[in-house]
């Protein structure tokens, strides 16, 4: 093999490696950017949501695996029995759904959520028939960054100020573990929240 015909093969293994490592890059990008609704009916207040990156499989009556997180945007409709199992990272063990129902839906973060630049208060989602009302504002102390007020539907509130995070219900203050599971008698709330950009994702899980 002359030197050409070797520097010929190198360069095209090398093309090769970069897009297989750009391709890798774009679903890990992908998953990281999306998050994950489950609709189980038509009652809006059953629905239960997922941080954005966390992954999934769903698989049909035979085991065959139909969607994951990862190769998946969009909503699938559910009209025959699917079993849906998410890998939540704040747990271990994974949480499994047998659906026969209603949707799943594999969405942009972006056609979701969006950074809030000033003071925002809204009722935003629905996770086991509790909802939230949500208050951003700048931080009066901290140059860029954003504090945030979270008030759910159930009394428990969460605050977070400056990089200290509380919560409380009926005026008792809850224990908080990481970044942050918010423990409760009701259950647990789990809120992830970006004090520097102001987006939010939360779920709450009834005991």
């Amino acid at each position: 093999m002359s030197r050409e015909e070797f520097r010929i093969i190198n360069t095209h293994n090398m093309k090769t490696l970069c897009i297989t490592l750009l391709m890798l890059c774009g679903m890990i990008l992908h998953a990281q950017r999306t998050y994950l609704i489950i609709r189980p009916g038509e009652d809006i207040s059953e629905q239960i949501m997922y941080p954005p990156g966390t992954p999934f499989e769903l698989r049909n009556a035979n085991n065959d695996l139909i969607i994951t997180n990862e190769n998946y945007n969009g909503v699938f409709k559910i009209t025959k029995p699917y079993t849906l199992t998410v890998f939540p990272t704040y747990k271990d063990g994974s949480d499994v759904f047998e659906l026969t129902e209603g949707s799943i839906e594999v969405a942009l973060t972006r056609d979701f959520f969006h950074k809030t630049k000033s003071t925002q208060k809204e009722v935003r989602s629905f996770s086991n028939g509790v909802t939230v009302s949500k208050t951003i504002t700048p931080s009066e102390t901290v140059s860029g960054e954003k504090n945030l007020i979270l008030e759910f539907s159930n009394g428990i509130v969460f605050r977070y100020t400056d990089g200290n995070a509380i919560a409380t219900l009926d005026n008792e203050t809850l224990k908080i573990k990481n970044k942050y599971l918010i423990y409760s008698d009701l259950g647990v709330a789990k809120v992830s929240f970006n004090p520097r950009n102001g987006v939010l994702w939360w779920i709450f899980e009834p005991k």
